[in-house]
């Protein structure tokens, strides 16, 4: 998708400005990371800056310059400006090919704002290298850079306003309830099947690559749930006719869970904030009816995030590859957990409410598109001082 075609500044391809480095630096394999280290290991995953370290100096990459990380396979972009190792395959290492005239910090926002196609886990490299960058000049490069150096550190405050909400919520988890694997306040142990009324699966339709917009019908990826919050943009728009009442359409307060997702992500839940009507669940993800007179739908769902808990439900996932594995429901129901009274744990929710309240005005704040819309001014040249 091409956002500079009315730009004011000079449309050049993005190698013309950039040159790739990667060639000539060792990489390092994931199996090889060290969780502490001298030099930190830089790949192309998109949840860190820094994936790993290693004390390998030879490994060092070679230059000194800003480097701009490309990932391969993800499309993450990264600014490093440190001494760094790189990561494994997939990992593009890009920098000026002429410092004096373009600034590395700039051509780094700029490859942020692009909107590569996904290709899944092929490469995208090559999409990249069909892209255009508006070039203005130098002074005008670092002062746009400046101005949206700025614009991101308010979204990274508000990132981390948000993190310390759910650090709180998890640090209260375990001070109402204690460790959900060794119960130290004695709490009763029942079978997850005397705390549910229900569980309902989904309907998998094959989908488009693209997901659907709130007039057009998606069909859930299991992402929608991996990282504890639902995400109803990870979906799959569906072309053909279905009959929408044997789907199931998540409601606000509905408890998701994925049976089947890789190892670290099998499990997952979260807690529906909003109803929505074009999106469906499909098979792999369920629809779990509390018994509300025993079991609150927030506990169950902090209960899950527990890595302890965790690690004891996912232990019985199954499957001949590590990159999709599967609970099976009887397995599931069998799940022996500790139960505390109803209204300790009522207590907890009404705890875990207000706290999403606060969470969803920093969110709101957060969409509001100051650094998108402060990109798109700049690489347009319509940017005033």
């Amino acid at each position: 998708m091409k956002l500079f075609l009315e730009s004011k500044f000079d449309l050049v391809p993005v190698m013309h400005v950039l040159k790739d480095a990667t060639g000539g630096n060792k990489k390092v394999k994931s199996s090889e990371f060290l969780d502490s280290g001298h030099i930190a290991i830089v790949d192309q995953s998109s949840d860190c800056l820094i994936s790993g370290y290693s004390n390998d100096k030879s490994l060092v990459f070679k230059t000194e310059s800003p480097v701009i990380i490309f990932g391969d396979h993800t499309r993450v972009v990264k600014y490093i400006e440190f001494p760094f190792i790189l990561g494994a395959d997939g990992t593009k290492a890009l920098i000026p090919k002429n410092q004096d005239e373009n600034d590395a910090k700039f051509l780094y926002y700029q490859l942020k704002s692009l909107r590569i196609p996904s290709a899944g886990y092929s490469r995208h490299f090559k999409f990249l290298k069909e892209e255009k960058l508006a070039i203005p000049p130098l002074p005008e490069q670092q002062r746009i850079a400046d101005i949206l150096d700025k614009a991101e550190a308010i979204n990274q405050k508000r990132e981390q306003a948000l993190a310390l909400c759910d650090e709180f919520l998890r640090a209260t988890f375990l001070d109402m309830f204690g460790d959900p694997v060794s119960n130290p306040k004695g709490w009763v142990y029942e079978k997850l099947d005397e705390v549910i009324l229900s569980i309902k699966a989904g309907k998998s339709l094959a989908g488009d690559s693209k997901p659907a917009n709130e007039n057009e019908l998606g069909v859930l990826k299991v992402s929608a749930v991996s990282y504890g919050f639902f995400q109803p943009q990870e979906n799959k728009k569906i072309e053909k006719l279905v009959d929408r009442e044997k789907l199931i359409f998540p409601k606000k307060g509905d408890f998701l869970f994925s049976r089947a997702n890789t190892r670290e992500l099998v499990g997952a839940t979260c807690i529906v904030q909003d109803d929505f009507g074009h999106v469906f669940l499909p098979d792999k993800l369920w629809l779990i009816d509390v018994d509300s007179e025993k079991v609150s739908a927030y506990y169950l769902h902090f209960l899950m995030l527990e890595p302890k808990f965790k690690d004891k439900l996912t232990s019985q996932a199954t499957g001949t590859s590590g990159s999709m594995l599967n609970i099976s429901q009887k397995k599931f129901v069998n799940t022996i957990a500790p139960i505390p009274p109803i209204e300790l744990q009522q207590k907890f929710s009404e705890i875990v409410e207000k706290v999403n309240a606060i969470k969803a005005r920093i969110q709101h704040a957060q969409e509001l598109p100051l650094f998108d819309a402060l990109s798109q001014q700049a690489f347009k040249g319509e940017l005033t001082q």
